[in-house]
Formats: C-alpha cells, sequence, structure tokens
C-alpha cells in the first residue's frame, strides 16, 4: 500500500470514528485533534489537500512499526498530520502546523 491507500484509510478511520489519540505530554500543542482545536472535517480536508509528495513514513519512536506522515499546505501553513495502524485501529499522534 501507498500513499493514496493510507490516506483514504485515514480518512475512512476519521469520517466513522474509528481512532484514538496517541496518549501524549505535549497534546495540546502537538495533537490539535486530540485537544479539540480542530476537529475530524478540518483534518478530512487536510489529507485531501495531500499530495503524493506531501508524505512520507517514519518508525515510531517505541512501537515497532510504520507511522505515516502526511504534509499539506493549508491557510499559506504547513501542517503536520501523523498516524499509524494497530490492531486495525488508526492511532493519531499530531496534528499541527
Amino acid at each position: 500500500m501507498g500513499f493514496k491507500e493510507y490516506r483514504a484509510l485515514l480518512i475512512e478511520a476519521l469520517r466513522s470514528g474509528a481512532y484514538l489519540p496517541e496518549d501524549r505530554l505535549d497534546a495540546r500543542e502537538k495533537n490539535l485533534l486530540s485537544a479539540g482545536t480542530v476537529d475530524e472535517l478540518f483534518v478530512i480536508r487536510l489529507l485531501q489537500r495531500c499530495a503524493g509528495w506531501e508524505y512520507s513514513t517514519s518508525r515510531h519512536h517505541f512501537r515497532e512499526t510504520d507511522c505515516h506522515i502526511f504534509t499539506p499546505t493549508y491557510g499559506g501553513e504547513r501542517w503536520y498530520v501523523k498516524a499509524y495502524w494497530h490492531r486495525g485501529i488508526a492511532v493519531v499522534v499530531s496534528v499541527h502546523p
């Protein structure tokens, strides 16, 4: 699977509510979705604006899994959306400019 498939999976998870925020101490600044500053629809719009060249993967810092990183531009700002899948559930790590 690649960019289009992972983007579609994350959009579907956000639409259906089948996702969890990753617990982190700096969530208020680094995960605006879990902080309630932005909602699922906003993140979906970010993902829909994302081009293939604005996608990458990296290993999770603590888990043996790949994170999927989307960096679209919205409102003149580069945004950072990072997620991974654990047991079929999307886990949203970061949503912030």
